[in-house]
């Protein structure tokens, strides 16, 4: 999703991987994995020019929130409890945590299927 971010904002996978940091090879297979996830293309290369598909135009306006998303899950894993789960007698902090990570995710996948249909 960053990456597909990247390329709206910079123009093109070039820019966009200068800005990430990252090799322009890698921003195109990570968008073309999005894709697949998705199902759908979200541009195509006209020339020299990245035109994007319905579902790229839509990607763009969710793709904040779903890295917020993302990040909150994210921090809910890390700052969960670093103990043993004891299967028998489950300990609420952390299956707490386990239950936002979970719901963070299912709202991200909703997002995320919503923008492209």
């Amino acid at each position: 999703m960053e990456s597909f971010r990247a390329v709206v904002r910079e123009g093109g996978a070039f820019r966009a991987a200068l800005r990430l940091h990252r090799v322009q090879s890698t921003v195109k297979t990570l968008v073309k994995q999005l894709e697949q996830w998705l199902g759908v293309a979200l541009s195509q290369r006209q020339g020299c020019s990245l035109v994007l598909m319905t579902a790229g135009e839509r990607l763009p306006a969710c793709s904040d929130r779903l890295l917020r998303l993302a990040g909150e899950a994210e921090s809910a894993v890390r700052h969960a409890p670093r103990q043993h789960i004891d299967h028998s007698n489950c300990q609420r902090p952390l299956c707490h945590h386990l239950d936002q990570v979970g719901a963070i995710i299912r709202r991200t996948v909703k997002i995320a299927q919503q923008a492209v249909c």
